[in-house]
């Protein structure tokens, strides 16, 4: 795991946060450099095909994308598929920014390497009505989605996936035609 200084975008004003990223991935000189760690396991348990992940408690935003890096990283390393993250019973930070959530989401997409579909459940003030995060994960072959109700979130993570189809196909004497 590479060292990372977690001081989020929101340090930085306006669009700054989007010209200084290398900024934030690089460590930066006389600060800690480690990431704010907290111990997941209390709040991890791993079932026959998936894991959930309940943490709770008074934390930072950098604590808790660091706390859901390990909690995916621990499911890979348990070799369960899915994970359900509910992050409801955390306060104390405040709603990500775009650069915060492209950051975390980054980092997170790279924990799971492809092995893992993941399920947040935040409180409803967090979500960002784009789903920012969403597109981020598509983008790095993330496969998670993110909710306000358990529920919700348990019904898309035990889903089966269906394999991709084109609704158009090529067919003789054109060039492509509509399937029906």
């Amino acid at each position: 795991m590479r060292h990372e200084h977690w001081r989020l975008a929101n340090d930085l004003p306006g669009l700054a946060a989007w010209a200084c990223l290398e900024y934030y991935v690089a460590p930066v000189p006389g600060t800690n450099d480690e990431k704010p760690t907290m111990n997941v396991l209390p709040y991890f348990t791993a079932v026959s095909d998936h894991a959930v992940f309940r943490p709770i408690g008074h934390v930072t935003l950098a604590q808790v994308a660091n706390m859901i890096e390990q909690s995916i990283e621990l499911a890979k390393a348990r070799r369960v598929r899915k994970l359900l993250a509910v992050i409801t019973g955390l306060d104390g930070f405040p709603s990500p920014t775009l650069a915060d959530r492209f950051l975390m989401v980054e980092e997170w997409a790279a924990a799971s390497a492809g092995l893992i579909k993941f399920a947040l459940v935040i409180q409803p003030w967090l979500m960002n009505p784009e789903r920012f995060g969403i597109l981020v994960a598509r983008n790095r072959g993330f496969v998670a989605n993110v909710f306000t109700l358990e529920e919700d979130a348990r019904v898309w993570l035990f889903a089966e996936q269906k394999p991709a189809t084109s609704k158009h196909r090529l067919t003789p004497g054109n060039r492509y035609s509509m399937a029906q």
